[in-house]
C-alpha cells in the first residue's frame, strides 16, 4: 500500500455477495424513483377501481362483481410483486457476476485512488472513474462505491480498507464529487488488518479436451426449460402486467376481467415457448459446420465456437448433475452449462476431474 503526494494505491478483489450488496445500494439511489413511480401508478387503478366500484354501487345498490374481482387481482398481484423484487434484483446481480465471469474478466486487482479519477487495474482491463464524472460515489458500514456515468463500479470492500485508507478516500470524493451525487448510508467500518489478496495468476493447465455439436433436440430442451423457470421466476410482473391488460379491456371493452387475466397469462407462455423453439431450431444448423470446443481445464470449462471465446470458472459452479444422457453444472438453481454424455470418451476420468474442483 502506498500514499505518497496524494496517491493511493492498494489491492481488492470483489465477491459474488459483496457484487450484489454493492448493485443493491447503488439501485436505492439510481432505480428508486422509478420503481416509486411504478408503485404509484399500480395505487392509482387500485383507487380508481375501487371509485369506482363504489360508484356503481351507490347508483345500482348490487355490487360490480368483475371490478371487485379485477380489484382484487391489482391488489395480489401488487403485493405478490413487493415481495418478489427483492429476490428477482438479487437473481439478476449475480448472474451479471457470473457472466462477467465467464467473459474471462476478473474481480481482482489494484485500485488506485488519484487526484483527479480512481482506477482499477486487473489482469484483463483497466477501469477509471474520473470524478467529474462519477454518477454516485456510496458509503455505508462495509464498502465504499463509485459509479461511473457509464454504469460501471469500482468497489472497495471493508474488508481490505483501514482506517487511515478509508479516511483518505472519503476526503478526496468529498473534494471532487458534490453533495448531490452522494449516498451516505452510514459510514464505513474498516478492518484493523487488511485482508491479503494473491494477485498471482494460476497458470491454466488443460486436462481434458473434445469437440461436440447440440443437436436441435437438445437445443430445444434446454431452452424451453430456461423459459420455464424464467416464467416462474417473473411469474409476479407477468400477473400485474395481465392485470393492467384486463382493466384496459375491461374500461374500453367491457369484458370480464378473470378471462382476459388468464388468457394474457397463457399468451405470455406460449409466446416465451414459441421464441425459444424458434430460437433452438435456427441455432441448430451453424452448430452442425461449427462445432464447439470444452478444455476443461484446472480454472474451469473454457468455451470455444463461433462465439466469442468464455471461461465458466470451477468457483462459480456449486454442484454438477450427472443425467442419464448429459452432465449438467449449476450455480444454485441455475443450469450453466450441459455436456452431452455421447462425446465424452473417458467417463471415469471426466468424473474424477468435476469431482476434484467442483465439491
Amino acid at each position: 500500500m502506498q500514499n505518497e503526494t496524494g496517491l493511493l494505491r492498494f489491492p481488492v478483489e470483489l465477491s459474488e455477495q459483496e457484487y450484489v450488496r454493492s448493485q443493491e445500494l447503488l439501485s436505492r439511489r439510481i432505480n428508486g424513483k422509478r420503481v416509486g413511480t411504478s408503485r404509484l401508478f399500480s395505487l392509482s387503478m387500485m383507487v380508481l377501481c375501487a371509485l369506482s366500484a363504489f360508484s356503481v354501487y351507490k347508483q345500482t345498490g348490487t355490487p360490480d362483481w368483475p371490478l371487485f374481482i379485477l380489484l382484487i387481482l391489482m391488489f395480489i398481484s401488487e403485493l405478490w410483486l413487493m415481495v418478489a423484487l427483492p429476490r428477482q434484483l438479487r437473481r439478476r446481480y449475480k448472474m451479471a457476476y457470473h457472466t462477467t465471469l465467464y467473459t474471462g474478466y476478473s474481480f481482482r486487482g489494484t485500485v488506485t485512488v488519484e487526484e483527479d479519477a480512481v482506477r482499477k487495474q486487473t489482469a484483463s482491463a483497466t477501469a477509471s472513474i474520473p470524478y467529474h464524472t462519477c454518477r454516485v460515489f456510496a458509503e455505508s458500514a462495509d464498502m465504499m462505491i463509485f459509479c461511473g456515468a457509464d454504469g460501471h463500479s469500482i468497489v472497495l470492500p471493508a474488508r481490505f480498507l483501514t482506517g487511515e485508507t478509508a479516511e483518505h478516500i472519503r476526503k478526496t470524493a468529498f473534494a471532487h464529487i458534490p453533495p448531490v451525487r452522494r449516498l451516505l448510508v452510514e459510514p464505513l467500518v474498516p478492518v484493523a488488518h487488511v485482508e491479503p489478496v494473491d494477485m498471482a495468476e494460476i497458470e491454466e493447465e488443460t486436462l481434458l479436451s473434445f469437440r461436440f455439436s447440440y443437436t436441435e433436440k437438445e437445443l430445444s430442451s434446454m431452452a424451453i426449460d430456461s423459459v420455464l423457470l424464467q416464467f416462474y421466476r417473473t411469474l409476479p410482473n407477468k400477473c400485474l402486467l395481465a392485470t393492467v391488460i384486463a382493466a384496459v379491456f375491461y374500461f374500453g371493452f367491457y369484458m370480464s376481467p378473470l378471462p382476459v387475466f388468464l388468457l394474457s397469462l397463457l399468451l405470455f407462455l406460449l409466446g416465451g415457448l414459441f421464441g425459444a423453439w424458434r430460437k433452438s431450431h435456427l441455432a441448430a444448423a451453424p452448430m452442425k459446420t461449427a462445432p464447439m470446443r470444452v478444455d476443461i481445464t484446472n480454472r474451469g470449462l473454457r468455451l470455444a465456437g463461433k462465439e466469442k471465446p468464455a471461461i465458466l470458472p470451477w468457483n462459480t459452479f456449486t454442484r454438477a448433475v450427472e443425467q442419464r444422457d448429459s452432465v449438467e453444472f449449476y450455480s444454485d438453481k441455475d443450469m450453466q452449462f450441459m455436456i452431452p454424455k455421447r462425446c465424452i470418451d473417458d467417463m471415469n476420468e471426466f468424473r474424477r476431474i468435476v469431482d476434484m474442483f467442483v465439491k
